[in-house]
């Protein structure tokens, strides 16, 4: 009942209801303070996790209606407990008592009426193959060593089956790192896609070991990332001056950008590089 708790802590702090706000729910300050009985015996509850669904508690009864199909955490897509009776939900009443799976379904039928609910839909674009190569798991950079020494700022990084995806998380998302430590000029070989597919146009930064910060305008060039749904590779001769003493990998605007490897190196001799091919979720 989460829409109850709010004029409940209101009204257990001694604090009215705002006079220009709609409050959908209903204090039980007084069922747990006098024992009163609660003016309401029905709820709902819409919960996008294992799979989704959505379930009614009426009385001693509650029903559980389910969208997805995984046998590992539940049983059928449909369950109905007495938790008067069985508090721990363990025994699914579903395949016996049919009439009283359709008298609480009825009630959520109502309730998505009332509200303009939708129930969710099978996509008719999905592709498992796709999803396979997509699936992002969020990591920390420590739990991926091929990832040490990159530093995400205002983005998060995740893992994807043959390489990395770096998360937006703020309007200048962006990779540093201070392993790059080479005389310039530099160049930059990325292996790169944009999670959409169409493209777009990056930025590389730095300031070197003299600098303290970065400079205000200058050392800074963009690069394109080719559209395509395959790795792109993308060569940027980047004009440093002096030795790096941070980089920074700016992705394009607000988009996920998956990348499979980068490659510094300075006159055609190897310097430091990162590859994510054989990174699995």
């Amino acid at each position: 009942k989460n829409i109850d708790l709010y004029p409940t802590l209101l009204e257990l702090a001694g604090v009215p209801l705002p006079k220009d706000h709609i409050v959908d729910g209903l204090s039980f300050a007084r069922v747990l303070l006098k024992e009163e009985v609660f003016p309401r015996d029905t709820s709902f509850t819409w919960f996008p996790y294992h799979g989704s669904g959505i379930s009614v508690r009426k009385g001693d009864w509650k029903l559980i209606r389910r969208f997805k199909e995984d046998r590992r955490y539940w049983e059928g897509m449909v369950e109905l407990f007495n938790l008067k009776e069985d508090l721990g939900e363990t025994k699914n009443l579903a395949t016996q008592l049919p009439e009283k799976v359709a008298e609480l379904g009825k009630l959520i039928d109502e309730h998505f009426e009332a509200t303009g609910g939708l129930y969710p839909v099978p996509n008719p674009y999905f592709s498992k193959e796709a999803a396979g190569r997509t699936r992002t798991r969020a990591t920390e950079v420590d739990s991926l060593p091929s990832a040490r020494g990159l530093v995400p700022k205002q983005s998060m990084i995740g893992m994807i089956n043959g390489g990395i995806r770096v998360i937006p998380k703020g309007r200048a998302p962006f990779l540093g790192t201070a392993q790059v430590k080479m005389r310039g000029p530099l160049t930059l070989k990325l292996r790169a896609r944009t999670e959409d597919g169409l493209g777009g146009t990056g930025q590389i930064q730095w300031r070197t070991d003299e600098q303290k910060d970065f400079p205000s305008s200058g050392q800074s060039i963009t690069f394109q990332l080719p559209s395509g749904n395959d790795w792109q590779d993308i060569l940027v001769q980047v004009p440093v001056q002096g030795r790096t003493g941070i980089v920074r990998l700016y992705l394009p605007g607000a988009k996920a950008m998956e990348i499979q490897s980068i490659d510094w190196s300075v006159a055609g001799q190897k310097g430091k590089s990162w590859n994510f091919s054989s990174v699995r979720p």
